[in-house]
């Protein structure tokens, strides 16, 4: 909700981008009164995670990534929960690679 008058915030995140949109989800979350500015317009093409086409991965060489990505899925899948929206599809990549492969192998 945003606060018209001259409230005082517990923190002001800049930069609205994947990481400071996900920083200010989690303070507000925590219950901290939080503001977040952003220079362009929402769903502005500018940014580094815009568009249809990402790739995470749920396996790493580091147990560390690994870790942090099965708290990352279960966080997707609360987020997609929340909004209502569908946003992560998974096994397409390995469909993908697959046909990649069948078609090295063919030449």
């Amino acid at each position: 909700m945003l606060r018209t008058t001259n409230d005082e915030w517990d923190v002001v995140v800049v930069g609205g981008g994947i990481i400071g949109s996900c920083t200010a989800y989690a303070l507000a979350a925590s219950g901290k009164s939080t503001l977040l500015l952003e220079q362009f317009s929402f769903l502005h093409r500018r940014g580094s995670s815009h568009g249809d086409s990402r790739i995470i991965r749920r396996t790493y060489p580091e147990d560390f990534y690994a870790h942090m990505m099965r708290e990352a899925y279960a966080k997707w899948d609360n987020a997609e929960h929340e909004a209502g929206y569908k946003v992560v599809r998974t096994g397409e990549g390995a469909a993908a690679s697959r046909q990649i492969l069948s078609l090295y192998v063919t030449l």
